[in-house]
């Protein structure tokens, strides 16, 4: 171990800041914040909350297991990269690699700048031996996947190495084998062999997701490791305001939910404690991580990054739903953050800046130095420029769905609910104090506008549909602010690169790039207001599964920026 930590010396001391960092990241499957869900990781809390940074305005960009992840690994909304689903023709690893990025994606740049990268657990939906035996994912230097159709059992999982046949862990519990796989990839990666290279490694548990059932594919609660099934007995859903309650102006479907009777609620108590109960060994897996790199010396840990974050969020009974995610409120979409790493922050709360899962892949390139130029990455790099310190802040996150919603569990009122294709954004000021909306078109050609800093679980909307066809909302106010986030969403439903980073370059606005405090503040400046009342509505021509640009209207264009 001296040589390596003599290695990482001589970098930091000789070389400074073309010292490349090592990157790791943990990654759950369906963790939500809302629910309250880290409280029960006190070992996360020690090891990287209070050595790290919570970013808390952290979101996917789809509701949803694989585009998500596509999105981190690609840097890129699922508008560009096209996966919005997790099987058939719009989602999961065949689709992957039939659209080319097999070849172009966050490990092979990682790769060319100069890193080994590993992996263990999840990568994505659909990944299958007989794939993996002909179309094996690209550049990793050692990986261990899980494989279908074992993926979502926590007894009983399979794993291919190498593309090797795969293994099943019968009666052992599937966190601790990816914990243990985990390690011992950690352990390659620091040998004295590797000659101080640095290594990105992906940690991928499928906790606390639920089991999928191999037989039928009903999907069953949890099942935690033997000797913790009685934790956390009387601990039921937090009652936030939005449990059981339905919003006014609910929209599509929403609208029509009946409340949860007391047996639907007691199983989605049922369901949380055993979703607590399965985490507790990712909690010890992150503290493995931590201890196994402090291990390796300061030298190694103080020049390594590690992130926890989930692909998507989980609702509970909010909204008067079952189980479930696919919607585009904050229980769905506002996942976990926490980076412990040089010059971040210790025990910090970051609660301003808005992030998205495009970013992270962003920032986890940056930090490596890796150059993407086969497309152009939409997400931002809010850490490599100054290591810990953005110069410009996104103050805006996209969410995108074009699917059926899926509720979960054994009483699952439909396990495909259509007219669930919608669009939706959150902007926030960048002084932070005065604006903090959520805004969304769904397919159905209603609307939503909500006020985060006065409705925090989206239970008012602001918006009127009683006909699709006007635009009308609650008051002057919310109608002037709904035309400017209208215009905002055209621009991002299509944005590529730069724009989607800097959405309100895009209308040719004096002041209205993030160099300017208060993009929002300056775009209601009433002098805008016959500019923006003049822009043509986004609206979809159907209620469609998959991205498909023609339904959708008005395509952004030079022609529509402003005019002096």
């Amino acid at each position: 171990m001296f040589r390596i930590q003599h290695l990482f010396l001589l970098c930091t001391t000789l070389v400074g800041v073309l010292c490349k960092p090592n990157i790791i990241l943990i990654i759950t499957d369906d963790q939500d914040v809302r629910t309250g869900t880290l409280d029960f990781m006190p070992k996360l809390k020690s090891t990287l909350a209070e050595k790290g940074t919570a970013y808390e305005r952290f979101y996917a960009p789809v509701s949803l297991c694989c585009p998500s992840r596509v999105s981190l690994l690609r840097a890129q909304y699922a508008h560009n990269h096209n996966i919005t689903y997790v099987v058939g023709d719009f989602g999961g690893y065949q689709v992957f690699c039939e659209k080319g990025h097999n070849d172009k994606y966050l490990p092979l740049y990682l790769q060319r700048a100069g890193y080994g990268t590993y992996y263990t657990g999840k990568l994505m939906n659909g990944l299958a031996y007989d794939q993996i035996a002909t179309q094996p994912p690209k550049g990793w230097t050692h990986s261990d996947f899980l494989v279908d159709p074992n993926v979502y059992l926590y007894y009983n999982a399979s794993f291919s190495s190498q593309s090797a046949a795969p293994v099943n862990y019968e009666g052992q519990f599937q966190v601790d084998v990816v914990r243990d796989k985990a390690l011992g990839l950690l352990e390659e990666a620091l040998d004295p062999s590797q000659n101080g290279k640095p290594f990105f490694l992906g940690i991928a548990p499928t906790a606390p997701h639920l089991e999928v059932q191999i037989a039928d594919g009903q999907f069953t609660e949890p099942v935690p490791r033997k000797g913790q099934e009685g934790l956390f007995e009387d601990v039921k859903v937090p009652r936030t305001p939005s449990f059981n309650a339905k919003a006014r102006g609910a929209v599509s479907w929403l609208k029509n939910l009946e409340e949860l009777n007391k047996t639907e609620v007691d199983y989605t108590d049922h369901v949380y404690r055993q979703r607590l109960r399965v985490l507790q060994p990712v909690d010890e897996l992150v503290e493995a991580i931590v201890k196994k790199v402090e291990q390796a010396g300061r030298e190694v840990s103080d020049n390594t990054y590690i992130i926890f974050t989930s692909d998507n969020g989980y609702a509970l009974g909010s909204h008067r739903r079952m189980l479930g995610k696919t919607l585009p409120y904050e229980e769905d979409v506002l996942v976990p953050l926490i980076i412990r790493g040089p010059k971040i922050p210790a025990n910090k709360r970051n609660k301003d800046d808005v992030y998205s899962m495009v970013d992270l892949g962003a920032t986890i390139l940056g930090l490596a130095g890796a150059d993407v130029q086969d497309y152009s990455v939409d997400g931002k790099d809010f850490l490599s420029n100054d290591r810990g310190v953005a110069k410009s802040k996104p103050r805006h996150a996209l969410v995108e769905y074009w699917n059926a919603a899926v509720e979960e569990g054994i009483y699952a009122r439909s396990t495909s609910i259509s007219n669930t294709t919608y669009r939706s954004i959150r902007v926030k000021d960048d002084t932070g104090s005065e604006h903090d909306w959520v805004y969304g078109v769904w397919c159905t050609g209603e609307r939503e506008l909500y006020d985060l800093k006065t409705d925090p679980y989206q239970l008012h909307n602001l918006a009127r549909n009683n006909n699709p066809e006007t635009f009308s909302f609650s008051s002057p106010h919310t109608t002037r602010v709904a035309s400017r986030l209208d215009a905002l969403l055209i621009v991002l439903k299509t944005c590529v690169g730069e724009t989607c980073r800097d959405p309100w370059k895009a209308f040719n606005v004096p002041g209205f790039s993030y160099s300017y405090s208060g993009s929002l503040s300056g775009a209601l400046d009433p002098r805008y207001d016959a500019y923006f009342d003049s822009m043509p509505r986004f609206a979809y021509n159907e209620c469609r599964f998959g991205y498909l640009e023609d339904i959708e209207s008005p395509t952004w264009s030079d022609d529509l920026a402003f005019r002096r």
